[in-house]
């Protein structure tokens, strides 16, 4: 449960940088590009890796914003099934990386994703 919170802390740690760079909407299509801008950057991907990349942020994000993400209003139930669809998102997305990122590149990702769960943010 405590990995899970905090899968969906870094999921908002994303939003929360995404969104003190535009506008105050959360955009699911300008989530995606500065998720995708990260990994580039942090990755070094190259043209390919970085198409096919932006496309599983860009399906990742659509569905992230499909739901209603106030947590203040949402019941237990609500916020349990919530993170439980948070969770099944990021593991079929990251199952999409490892397919399209070199070993090297996914083991920093993975371990990258670990230090965020961990507290430490990007």
């Amino acid at each position: 449960m405590k990995k899970l919170l905090v899968l969906i802390v870094a999921v908002f740690a994303y939003a929360g940088v995404a969104m003190a760079q535009g506008p105050m909407q959360m955009d699911p299509k300008e989530m995606a590009k500065f998720m995708t801008e990260h990994m580039v950057s942090q990755y070094d991907l190259n043209k390919d890796q970085e198409a096919k990349v932006s496309e599983v942020n860009k399906e990742f994000s659509k569905e992230m914003f499909s739901s209603p993400m106030n947590f203040m209003e949402m019941g237990d139930e609500e916020r349990q099934a919530f993170m439980a669809k948070m969770q099944k998102l990021s593991e079929a997305r990251d199952k999409k990386f490892k397919e399209i990122l070199t070993p090297e590149q996914y083991e920093k990702y993975q371990k990258q994703q670990e230090e965020m769960r961990n507290g430490g943010g990007f």
